[in-house]
């Protein structure tokens, strides 16, 4: 998921399910040690990034599953 970040230049991880306000690394990092999974979600808040870097990435390279059609939308 940090490759997410360096990839588009934009973004944040954000832990699920974690009611402090660790942040999402450390929770990984906590998770992996004691050999369970990290949940984490790729956000990005801002338009600028979406509309120019992540949409036209989608348009160039498609998605083949289910959610190539929340794409479109």
């Amino acid at each position: 998921m940090n490759l997410l970040i360096e990839f588009f230049c934009c973004g944040k991880l954000y832990p699920k399910n974690v009611n402090s306000f660790e942040s999402a690394e450390q929770y990984y990092i906590k998770r992996k040690k004691k050999g369970l999974n990290a949940i984490t979600s790729y956000v990005v808040n801002t338009r600028d990034p979406i509309k120019n870097i992540i949409i036209p990435f989608f348009n160039r390279y498609s998605l083949f599953t289910c959610k190539s059609l929340d794409f479109e939308d």
